[in-house]
């Protein structure tokens, strides 16, 4: 059973395309950089880190995603804020 398990994660790390990773925290940068490093060295060009949906909307068709309203609202508010903020710092 224990082989059968290997196989099947050698087998879907080698199938993996892309991982995104939607509004990633500090701490979710930092585990990643090491488990990617150290653990799964395959797999470090295939995670990207995405600022926000639209983002991954260019790698990806929106027809393709279901994202819950949560986070769409979620990603809003941060991308407003951040585009607020970028604005008044260029005015200056």
């Amino acid at each position: 059973m224990s082989l059968t398990l290997v196989s099947r994660k050698r087998r879907y790390r080698r199938n993996l395309k892309a991982f995104y990773i939607v509004h990633p925290t500090l701490w979710a940068r930092i585990v990643t950089w090491f488990f990617t490093t150290f653990t799964a060295s395959s797999i470090k060009e295939k995670v990207h880190f995405l600022s926000g949906i639209q983002y991954l909307y260019d790698w990806i068709d929106p027809d393709q995603l279901e994202i819950p309203a949560f986070v769409l609202e979620y990603d809003m508010k941060v991308n407003t804020c951040l585009s607020i903020v970028l604005s008044n710092t260029v005015k200056r």
